[in-house]
């Protein structure tokens, strides 16, 4: 008696595989047809402003670092944010101070 449960079982369970791989290779044919679920990061980005907006900070602080850092040592010294900080103050801001004093 048990190997008539036993084979009445199988076939059984083949059913319930057979429908159970129907179903995700269904799953999976749907998906592929709507395209890929995964979003881009800079979709996601773009649904955060705030978030994105911070990125960019970061990415200019990380730029001034680099153009203060003459020998690439991965550390500015005095003399190297000196340097880089009369370049970012420009000959022009100083001028347009002399200019406004003159004409008080």
């Amino acid at each position: 008696m048990r190997g008539a449960l036993s084979t009445g079982d199988a076939p059984k369970d083949n059913i319930t595989k057979t429908k159970l791989e129907a179903k995700m290779v269904e799953a999976m044919q749907r998906r592929a047809s709507e395209g890929s679920s995964m979003k881009s990061f800079n979709s996601i980005i773009l649904k955060f402003p705030k978030i994105d907006e911070s990125l960019r900070k970061c990415k200019a602080i990380f730029e001034q670092f680099e153009e203060m850092d003459w020998d690439i040592n991965g550390m500015v010294n005095f003399k190297e944010f000196l340097f880089a900080f009369t370049c970012w103050v420009a000959i022009d801001d100083i001028e347009d101070d002399k200019e406004g004093k003159e004409n008080v």
